[in-house]
């Protein structure tokens, strides 16, 4: 595995598969400040296979696992080729008419089903946002308490939490909402991901 040395890298693996006008499947959805980060702090690694790239992020708990392909065959085949991980690996399978055939490539190479989510979301914000009594944007101060809140409500290795890094910026550009009472920061809102 090498390391990803930058954002416009992950984007030419994307453009590489595509070009080839075979088809493409993916778990992998740029975001330029999230993936910048993980570059940064070099948790990205990618291994290039036929007609295809899996990209880790690895941290302390887990592997992430993202691909990106041409088509089911050369996922099943990509999963053959990559090196042996020691720690867990975990993969999100997003919905699509062919979820249940991309889970069984899985499934016929040794992963589990570890726990199905129904993510949501909105498309659009309000112009302005007025919070309510004791709602307030987050302050830098509230992302440890927001990545605590994180990891006591969510199951880390299924819900990729986010690093209080990208806490911080979401807190900057004006994305979190806190509902603190007496100074004490109960719950949140992440407005934008």
């Amino acid at each position: 595995m090498e390391l990803v040395q930058s954002y416009h890298q992950l984007n030419s693996f994307i453009s590489e598969i595509r070009s080839l006008r075979k088809g493409f499947i993916s778990n992998l959805f740029l975001h330029f400040e999230k993936h910048n980060l993980w570059i940064e702090k070099k948790e990205l690694f990618y291994q290039a296979t036929t007609e295809g790239y899996f990209i880790f992020r690895n941290n302390s708990m887990a592997s992430y696992l993202f691909y990106i392909t041409t088509d089911e065959f050369q996922l099943r085949k990509g999963l053959q080729e990559i090196t042996q991980i020691k720690k867990t690996v975990m993969v999100d399978i997003l919905e699509d008419s062919k979820i249940e055939s991309i889970k069984q490539v899985f499934f016929d190479n040794d992963f589990l089903l570890y726990e199905e989510l129904n993510r949501m979301s909105r498309i659009g914000l309000p112009d302005s946002i007025q919070p309510g009594l004791g709602v307030t944007f987050a302050e830098p101060e509230d992302s440890v308490v927001i990545l605590q809140l994180l990891y006591s409500n969510f199951d880390p290795l299924s819900e990729q939490i986010p690093d209080i890094e990208e806490i911080a910026h979401y807190i900057q550009n004006k994305w979190v909402l806190v509902y603190k009472l007496e100074h004490k920061v109960l719950s949140y809102l992440n407005l934008r991901a």
